[in-house]
């Protein structure tokens, strides 16, 4: 294990090499395997302890899941109708996060149209974000698709396009300004309070000076409740 401080500048320099590399990895859905993250390379902030390997310790026990667990398949396609590759696609436990919905388990790459979870009968919803990007990993589009309302009671599969996203925001701020992080955040609270509320936060990339990613943001259509 190793540990060190980045300085302005080579935050600069570490940051476009994370988008190069997101876009070497984009096509193939290969993201932390290759390149930067080779050989189960793994970067965590500091303070925070790496991601425990799934190896169980000499003499251990095998350990049974808590919830009877259930596969959930998430079609994905793009703008284009074709099966997408590399894109991701994020599940969450709708009534209680803390059922599914850690950071390091809801999310999944799609590979050849297809997505796979693995999660216990609930009610859920599932965020996608299909991109293009240059070869500098800078974005030339992103859509957005949302699907609020999954029941799970046995196998699932459902289906997430990208051409479903016919919406486009734009936001206009009154003086000029330089985009640092653009971020969307959507959360569907749960009615009991001591129950953790379903959340995700997503970092929208953008090119320095951009007001928003070219070509806009276009979120899929979210029913009323």
């Amino acid at each position: 294990m190793a540990t060190g401080y980045l300085t302005a500048a080579g935050a600069a320099t570490f940051g476009a090499a994370l988008a190069r590399q997101f876009a070497a990895d984009h096509g193939t859905a290969s993201y932390g395997t290759d390149g930067l993250f080779a050989g189960g390379v793994w970067i965590s902030a500091a303070g925070r302890a790496a991601a425990a390997s799934g190896a169980k310790a000499p003499g251990q026990a095998p350990t049974s899941p808590r919830f009877p667990m259930h596969t959930v398949t998430v079609h994905g396609q793009t703008a284009a109708g074709k099966p997408d590759t590399g894109d991701m696609v994020f599940l969450y436990n709708a009534t209680n996060n803390a059922i599914y919905g850690d950071p390091y388990e809801d999310p999944s790459a799609f590979y050849h149209g297809i997505a796979k979870f693995s999660v216990p009968a609930g009610k859920y919803w599932a965020l996608a974000w299909f991109t293009t990007v240059d070869k500098k990993g800078n974005p030339t589009s992103l859509r957005t698709v949302v699907e609020p309302r999954i029941i799970i009671k046995g196998a699932t599969a459902i289906t997430m396009r990208a051409r479903s996203a016919t919406s486009e925001l734009t936001f206009t701020a009154p003086k000029s300004t330089t985009v640092l992080a653009p971020r969307f955040s959507s959360s569907s609270p749960t009615r009991t309070a001591t129950k953790a509320t379903s959340a995700c936060s997503v970092d929208l990339a953008s090119p320095s000076g951009s007001a928003r990613p070219p070509n806009g943001w276009r979120p899929g259509p979210l029913p009323r409740p």
